[in-house]
């Protein structure tokens, strides 16, 4: 089977689509990947590190930005769109995943274009732009949260979790610690607070073997 998987611009939505792309591959032998990105994402160095093929879209963002963007972005989104057309034809696409970011949108057009099965992959408890709008056109909406996000009609909804890629799921259990605490600021992290949390663990010395 083909599979695309489209989005990017953030750790967020590269790594679940990166853990859904080699949970397929595993899956079953010939199975086949190609990842769709933004030119400019993180897609462009995380994806091929991953070992997958990647084609890239010149496409900005739409949400956020200038009135100058923005008029570019659209002036931009239906040349990508015909480039996903041809792409989807090119690698006989039989299923598409959006995983969320701008350049998710173009691609998910493509196939209800040209009547492939596709589905939306939302990471977070409440969904973002091109995903609310991808949601509309998608057959299935795949949730990592036990709710429906706004415009994401209930029927489509499944709660699936968020995909993790395999070297990040433990191979044994491992008998916790009296006082375990895991913070975490965003998809890549955050400096500013990794050092406010080193100062504020002292204050929980007191409490740890509670």
């Amino acid at each position: 089977m083909r599979l695309v998987i489209t989005g990017g611009g953030t750790g967020g939505h590269i790594f679940a689509g990166v853990a859904i792309a080699q949970e397929f591959i595993a899956q079953g032998k010939g199975n086949e990947v190609l990842f769709v990105g933004s030119a400019s994402g993180l897609e462009t160095r995380l994806v091929p590190k991953a070992g997958l093929r990647l084609e890239t879209l010149k496409l900005g963002k739409l949400v956020g930005q200038g009135l100058s963007a923005r008029l570019m972005t659209l002036w931009q989104l239906p040349w990508a769109v015909l480039k996903c057309i041809s792409l989807l034809r090119n690698f006989k696409a039989e299923m598409v995943v959006g995983v969320g970011g701008y350049a998710a949108g173009p691609c998910i057009i493509a196939a209800r274009f040209l009547g492939i099965p596709c589905g939306v992959l939302e990471q977070n408890s409440v969904m973002g732009f091109t995903n609310r709008i991808s949601a509309k056109l998608a057959q299935h909406v795949f949730l990592t949260f036990d709710e429906t996000p706004q415009g994401a009609p209930a029927e489509k909804c499944l709660v699936t979790g968020n995909p993790a890629r395999s070297n990040l799921i433990p191979t044994a259990h491992k008998p916790a610690q009296p006082f375990v605490l895991f913070a975490f600021g965003g998809s890549q992290g955050a400096n500013g607070l990794n050092k406010v949390l080193v100062e504020a663990a002292k204050e929980l010395l007191p409490i740890k073997d509670q």
